[in-house]
């Protein structure tokens, strides 16, 4: 079932960065390769083999994650007074874990639309300090 969670991620996420390539053209190749690049990693760190870098950050946030779903709805709340920041993001993750169940695929997701969305933001810091669309 997590399989089938995270394709559905990638298969909606194929449908956000088709907008954002109709949103900005002139970023449509850039955003592709950034964006394919990204899913071919990792739908090759879920079904194939588990990437170097993969293995220690990433699996701490996803542990993470799953134990603040787990926890009795009030708890879950107030866990979100975290001291460190970090945590921050591992509580918002661990509230898509709670409505459609475990799916590190699905996270993954939500990891590679930032990236697309950080080429987005590169292009418009580019654009503000050269004043040029080319």
């Amino acid at each position: 079932m997590e399989a089938v969670l995270g394709i559905i991620g990638i298969c909606l996420l194929l449908l956000l960065i088709y907008a954002m390539t109709i949103r900005w053209p002139l970023l449509k190749s850039i955003i592709w390769i950034g964006a394919l690049l990204r899913i071919l990693a990792a739908l090759i760190h879920f079904f194939i083999f588990q990437l170097p870098d993969g293995k220690i950050d990433a699996v701490k946030f996803e542990n993470y994650a799953w134990s603040f779903s787990q926890m009795p709805f009030n708890d879950y709340l107030l866990s979100f007074k975290t001291n460190t920041l970090a945590l921050t993001f591992t509580w918002v993750l661990s509230l898509i874990y709670r409505l459609f169940g475990r799916s590190p695929l699905l996270l993954q997701c939500i990891s590679i639309f930032i990236g697309v969305l950080c080429i987005l933001l590169v292009y418009k810091l580019s654009f503000l300090l050269s004043n040029n669309k080319k």
